[in-house]
């Protein structure tokens, strides 16, 4: 991201002696975030979520030169009702319709297409070169492009929590619709967390489990092939993100 200035997007497209042909308009950088601690946390809303203060990520820590920040925080679409991320990503058009309708993003950025910035205009930020993805690793993935080098995975359950639903929100009109298969949508976003975590192998990722880990089985097949990733319980990623001299263990 240090090296992006903005980007080029089509506005309109149209076909002219069998080329096509688009009319582009050019959206700069907006946003600045190169003065952090190189730490970031991921927020998904699969249930382990629960298990989380997340509150304790607008916290400080100390340390050499003094208190700090315990890090930066990327969460997605209803995430926002509970919790104010560093940045919020959504492309989802009835929750952005939502937001969009709240004071919300007055205060807190919120990253989009370039589609729902011409739809609500002077309220959203533009996802830079913004593939098409689930949100979780859309966060993740520009997370990894702001230079954070250490990055923990919370609430990142791929569908699978034991004893749980597969999703904190319940189910709208148009989102969060029951799922049938849920093995291929598991499998789509283990490949794209993947695809991201071996691109940026100089990043050392997390995915913290709801509950302690005490099996090196806990972590998913396709996980084990990934040299920098590393999964965790809770009380050690509460250790290891220096979250234990804010949290209170007996609530």
């Amino acid at each position: 991201m240090k090296d992006y200035d903005g980007e080029q997007v089509a506005d309109t497209l149209h076909w002219r002696n069998g080329n096509k042909n688009t009319n582009g308009i050019w959206i700069p950088k907006t946003i600045l975030n190169e003065d952090h601690t190189g730490v970031a946390h991921v927020i998904g809303n699969g249930p382990s979520r629960l298990k989380h203060k997340l509150y304790l990520l607008h916290g400080q820590t100390g340390g050499e030169g003094g208190p700090h920040s315990v890090g930066q925080s990327y969460g997605c679409n209803q995430l926002y009702q509970d919790f104010n991320p560093t940045f919020l990503f959504c492309v989802n058009p009835e929750i952005l319709s939502w937001i969009a309708e709240s004071d919300y993003w007055k205060e807190n950025i919120v990253y989009t297409t370039r589609k729902n910035l011409l739809k609500y205009p002077e309220k959203f930020y533009l996802y830079p070169h913004y593939e098409n993805m689930f949100m979780g690793p859309a966060a993740l993935r520009l997370a990894c492009a702001d230079g954070h080098k250490k990055i923990f995975l919370i609430g990142f359950d791929f569908y699978i929590s034991a004893g749980y639903e597969k999703q904190i929100y319940p189910a709208t009109e148009k989102s969060y619709v029951p799922v049938v298969d849920f093995s291929n949508l598991q499998q789509k976003l283990i490949k794209q967390v993947v695809t991201i975590m071996k691109m940026y192998d100089d990043v050392e990722f997390y995915h913290v489990l709801g509950e302690q880990v005490t099996s090196p089985n806990a972590m998913f097949e396709e996980f084990k092939w990934v040299p920098n990733l590393k999964t965790l319980g809770l009380l050690e990623y509460i250790n290891l993100a220096q979250l234990g001299a804010l949290h209170n263990f007996s609530k």
